[in-house]
């Protein structure tokens, strides 16, 4: 079973927290406690992570962390820390425009393999379909990025765009009567969910 709980009860402390109670990944929202975890994660990631996304060129000092962290209030994005015993391996988001949702994730070099990208979408999805009520939850993706190609194929989402430079998978809640995904005439030859 995942749920979704408030822990703590005054600001700056209080965050949301997801887990379910059959994988040891927790995804917490960051308070500014967490921001020098944060930052140092991002910056020893500077290279591995500019591979694929621009996060290391945005949270470029622990004060933009924290600028981060503080307009956290707004209630149409969902940022969380992936946490896995106690150690922060990265971070998985969900912003909300209306009716696009697009979730987007970055695990540290050293955490690679542990399929900690698919086990926090597991719980982000969760709580997106359950909480929010959202129809479909999107990811866009640079085609190269097989490890983050296999992460949205595990969650269930499917290609609806392939282009040059990125590829958009969706997902639609299992909840509610779907709407026909488009049909994307691309190969995803060689992974493996």
């Amino acid at each position: 079973m995942i749920s979704a709980e408030r822990e703590g009860t005054m600001a700056p402390t209080s965050r949301l927290v997801l887990r379910s109670d059959t994988d040891s990944v927790v995804l917490l929202q960051p308070i500014q406690a967490d921001a020098p975890l944060i930052y140092s994660l991002v910056d020893s990631n500077r290279e591995h992570l500019g591979h694929f996304t621009e996060v290391a060129l945005h949270l470029s000092s622990l004060e933009v962390v924290q600028r981060v962290i503080a307009y956290d209030g707004n209630p149409n994005m969902h940022r969380f820390g992936i946490w896995d015993d106690e150690t922060l391996v990265g971070m998985i988001n969900l912003s909300v425009f209306g009716r696009d949702s697009i979730l987007n994730w970055w695990v540290g070099k050293d955490h690679i393999g542990q399929k900690y990208s698919s086990r926090a979408g597991v719980l982000l999805l969760d709580f997106a379909f359950n909480q929010l009520g959202l129809q479909d939850v999107g990811c866009y993706i640079n085609p190269k990025n097989e490890a983050s190609r296999r992460s949205a194929l595990r969650l269930g989402m499917v290609p609806a765009f392939v282009g040059e430079n990125t590829m958009r998978y969706i997902i639609s809640n299992p909840n509610t009567p779907t709407r026909p995904v488009p049909n994307v005439a691309t190969s995803e030859v060689g992974l493996t969910r």
